[in-house]
């Protein structure tokens, strides 16, 4: 008799089950954050344009993503949890989170932006002359450097510049030169123009001053010496020559009068007066005459 053996397989189906979500709303302000199982999940608010969206930032491990909430628009999914957001106004927004039911309920912190160190702009204004030793009338051309040495840019700026003593402007240049109302931070420009002496002495000239903001930067003085003027002067020389120095009782004698010019200026209202020697007598000139 055979017997026959069977072998009977029960397969037991185990279902498998999703775990439950839970979903919260949270009424978050900028730069505000939520930490998730001590860090596994951080979603924190960077940026509210209100009413439009909210941007956040969420990082799950070393992997983050900046999306864009729209009110109202689908959610975005990032790892295991699902966020939207609502009511987004100047101050705040309705974020709404859906996260797994295994975690605990988020920590709420603020996020410290970094501090951003105030820029201040510094001016250096330096000023030179191409010459500083001149005669009356001569041109002296000017230069101004102006340096911005600071971290920011320097606005509003404006030139104080006076015109000093014993000179003018001179021909073709612009007195004061124009300034631009601005220089970025590391940034250098050059100020040009040209006075005339007019007047001899020693003259300190004034610093240049710029005015930027509530600051102020000023240059170095310099002074131009300007020679004096020297005052040319006329030299007569007279010269008197005869014709012969032996003659007899009523002859003629001839004489010229030399007169020369030896100095370095013109010789105005020149008078020439003589008398005749002793024992002669004048029968034809003039002792006296003018030049």
């Amino acid at each position: 008799m055979r017997v026959a053996h069977f072998i009977f397989i029960i397969i037991l189906l185990i279902p498998v089950v999703q775990a439950s979500e839970q979903k919260y709303s949270f009424t978050m302000q900028n730069n505000t954050g939520l930490n998730f199982e001590n860090g596994t999940f951080l979603i924190e608010v960077v940026e509210i344009n209100s009413p439009y969206y909210v941007k956040v930032n969420m990082t799950s491990g070393s992997v983050s993503k900046y999306p864009n909430l729209f009110d109202g628009e689908p959610a975005v999914t990032f790892n295991q949890v699902t966020v939207n957001s609502s009511f987004i106004t100047l101050k705040d927004a309705r974020i709404t989170i859906d996260f797994p039911s295994t975690w605990g309920y988020p920590k709420s912190y603020k996020i410290e932006p970094p501090v951003i160190p105030v820029g201040i702009p510094n001016l250096v204004i330096t000023k030179s002359a191409d010459k500083t030793s001149i005669n009356p009338g001569d041109v002296v051309s000017f230069t101004i450097k102006v340096e911005n040495t600071g971290n920011a840019t320097a606005y509003n700026l404006s030139l104080i510049e006076r015109l000093p003593t014993g000179f003018t402007t001179a021909a073709g240049s612009r007195f004061p030169p124009s300034l631009q109302e601005e220089i970025d931070a590391g940034a250098s420009m050059e100020l040009y123009y040209a006075l005339k002496a007019v007047d001899s002495g020693s003259y300190s000239l004034e610093p240049s001053v710029i005015n930027y903001g509530a600051k102020t930067s000023k240059s170095g003085q310099i002074t131009i010496n300007v020679a004096n003027v020297i005052q040319e002067k006329s030299n007569l020389t007279t010269v008197i020559s005869i014709d012969r120095t032996n003659v007899y009782t009523d002859e003629l004698v001839k004489a010229d009068v030399r007169i020369t010019n030896t100095g370095k200026a013109h010789a105005k209202s020149v008078l020439v007066d003589g008398t005749p020697p002793l024992g002669t007598t004048a029968v034809e000139g003039d002792f006296r005459q003018g030049l």
